[in-house]
């Protein structure tokens, strides 16, 4: 991702994409299935910090995920969201890899099934990537309400 999408995109727009470390020390299997979404976001900040990935393009937390969802669900467990505005459309829905790894594996990554719903499964499968990135905080908002029919512009 980091070769071939900054290069697509051009200078002029990957010049906008700030590095961002990428906390990637994981979060326990058992957060899935018991723990809030804050606290899997918590979890993935904190749990073997030292672990990191540099670059401009990442792939979306678990709790990234998460947090897409209505405010009602932050309370519950990942594996339980609905209501996301990542899943817009779940026809057709597939899976997809997130950055956060089981913690307790070298292996075993955590990705969003196509229910909506958050597994963890070995890193050698495919599944679909959706990339992430950060801007440089010089960008700065030009237009758009963010709906599919008037979408953030940036200057």
């Amino acid at each position: 991702l980091n070769t071939n999408f900054i290069n697509k995109i051009g200078t002029n727009w990957s010049s906008k994409i700030a590095t961002t470390v990428w906390q990637v020390g994981g979060a326990d299997l058992d957060m899935v299935s018991t723990a809030g979404i804050k606290n899997m976001y918590s979890k993935e900040m904190t749990t073997n910090a030292s672990t990191t990935y540099s670059a401009k393009i990442g792939l979306m937390y678990a709790s990234d995920y998460g947090f897409a969802a209505s405010p009602k669900y932050w309370s519950l467990s990942v594996k339980n969201v609905r209501e996301n505005w990542l899943d817009y459309d779940r026809s057709g829905r597939i899976y997809e890899w997130t950055i956060s790894r089981v913690s307790s594996s070298a292996s075993n990554v955590f990705f969003v099934n196509n229910s909506g719903g958050m597994a963890s499964n070995i890193a050698s499968t495919t599944y679909a990537v959706r990339p992430s990135f950060n801007l440089e905080s010089f960008v700065t908002y030009a237009s758009g309400s963010g709906s599919a029919d008037d979408p953030i512009r940036i200057g």
